[in-house]
């Protein structure tokens, strides 16, 4: 009797151990919770830096986090998250600047900086105005911005004492290149170009001037099928046989038709995402338009 009592002890005891060590071994929900959280956070965050060749260029920062005071801390030299930017780009908000405050009011980022912002020099005064625009613009919720430095508004360039709209956002042009004879009758457009550096792709916007009377849509196409040399590596997959038959500008959207060159052209997934990207964006900042359909006849 004491015998069958202590082997039904030992047999509950060793059921007991293997069940305890299974479920130690299942993982958890919240174990699986926590590993998708990390996973969602990891993102990649657009930004404005300059290139090794000095244009304002587009790259993609992989990052886990994405505000305005995230982004402001990717453009200050020798900002806290100065290990993110890829080698040979640089940030351009002069160091030590601090960000003193900033709200966003119907779609106008306002931002407040210390004095250390007026510490640029000429040669990037400009650029630092672009980063800015484009870097936060990016938003959705922001569709322009306001610069203040310690409560009073800059209105004006630091070192060349240039006039600055009152608002600034895509209007105001990135790496500006000018095709004009005369002041009267131009026409603005942005086009994005791919480029390359140490095996690490990025965009180059060019904001282009001219008295050219075209609809932008066709000024954009048309330049991204001949290349312009600003920088030695900038490439366009939008070759001269691909056509644009025909497009269709709405409110806030706009249709693109290209012929069959196009289709049979494309046998490369990244060469269709690069040659997407450089349409989109370029049609995103010329005409402020979000929905883009491209259709191959």
């Amino acid at each position: 009797m004491l015998k069958r009592c202590a082997l039904k002890k030992i047999a509950v005891s060793t059921i007991a151990l293997l069940l305890f060590l299974l479920i130690c071994l299942i993982p958890t929900n919240d174990k699986n919770t926590n590993i998708d959280i990390i996973y969602e956070q990891t993102k990649l965050v657009p930004v404005y830096l300059k290139d090794p060749s000095d244009y304002v260029s587009r790259l993609n920062i992989s990052s886990t986090e994405d505000d305005i005071k995230y982004i402001i801390e990717l453009l200050t030299i020798n900002g806290k998250y100065k290990s993110l930017i890829p080698t040979g780009f640089k940030a351009i908000i002069p160091e030590n600047t601090k960000l003193n405050n900033y709200y966003i009011k119907d779609n106008v980022l306002i931002l407040d900086f210390s004095k250390e912002f007026l510490n640029i020099n000429r040669e990037n005064e400009e650029k630092l105005i672009e980063c800015l625009i484009y870097s936060l613009c990016e938003f959705k919720d922001i569709k322009e911005i306001s610069i203040y430095v310690n409560g009073v508004k800059l209105d004006k360039l630091p070192k060349s004492g240039k006039a600055l709209p009152n608002v600034l956002n895509y209007e105001y042009g990135i790496n500006k290149s000018y095709y004009i004879n005369d002041l009267k009758n131009t026409e603005q457009v942005t086009v994005y170009y791919l480029s390359k550096y140490n095996d690490y792709e990025y965009y180059i916007p060019v904001t282009k001037i001219s008295n050219t009377q075209l609809p932008k849509v066709e000024i954009i196409v048309s330049e991204l099928k001949t290349t312009p040399y600003i920088n030695a590596n900038i490439s366009s997959y939008l070759k001269a046989s691909y056509e644009l038959e025909q497009y269709e500008i709405l409110e806030n959207s706009i249709k693109l038709t290209f012929n069959n060159d196009m289709l049979m052209g494309i046998n490369d997934t990244q060469i269709e995402e690069e040659l997407k990207y450089m349409l989109t964006l370029s049609i995103r900042d010329s005409y402020n338009i979000e929905d883009i359909t491209i259709n191959i006849n």
